[in-house]
């Protein structure tokens, strides 16, 4: 993931997250039909701490299975 300046306020006061779990069982599945049957996926939130801005950017794993997945609309 390359951090470029904010989008909304062009600040570079960008924050990065650790990679978390995209969900699942009792949570909504932020990346439905990338991850295993047993494992969601993860990615990582970047935070603009000036306007608040946040944008969220899925794992490599997850990148390489969304032109296979049935659950994936290419747009």
């Amino acid at each position: 993931m390359k951090e470029s300046p904010c989008p909304v306020c062009g600040s570079t006061n960008l924050f990065r997250s650790p990679e978390v779990s995209a969900g699942g069982g009792y949570a909504p599945n932020q990346l439905p039909g990338l991850g295993t049957f047993w494992l969601a996926t993860n990615f990582r939130v970047l935070l603009c701490k000036d306007c608040g801005l946040m944008r969220s950017f899925a794992s490599k794993e997850a990148r390489e299975k969304v032109t296979e997945s049935k659950k994936w609309e290419r747009i």
